[in-house]
């Protein structure tokens, strides 16, 4: 999450599970790639981690939840369950 405070307005709020999210959503704000000069070895495991959580939410094991607002923070969430009340 960034830039979370008192007041943010949220624009939309989307649960991604069961299908492929989108290619622009960051999902490098949540699973961190190894520094450039980083052996190849971890680019590798960096990739097949990333293939794997992508998919989790594919198969409907994981979902992503993407907060937008028009006003403070952003959230990207991976998770096993979402429940909106």
């Amino acid at each position: 999450m960034d830039e979370f405070m008192e007041g943010n307005i949220i624009l939309s709020i989307e649960v991604v599970t069961g299908e492929r999210p989108a290619e622009n959503i960051p999902l490098d704000r949540l699973l961190a790639p190894p520094h450039p000069s980083a052996a190849a070895e971890y680019h590798m495991r960096h990739a097949a981690l990333v293939e794997r959580r992508l998919a989790a939410i594919e198969d409907g094991t994981a979902s992503l939840v993407i907060l937008l607002s028009s006003y403070g923070a952003d959230l990207l969430a991976l998770c096993r369950e979402v429940r909106l009340e």
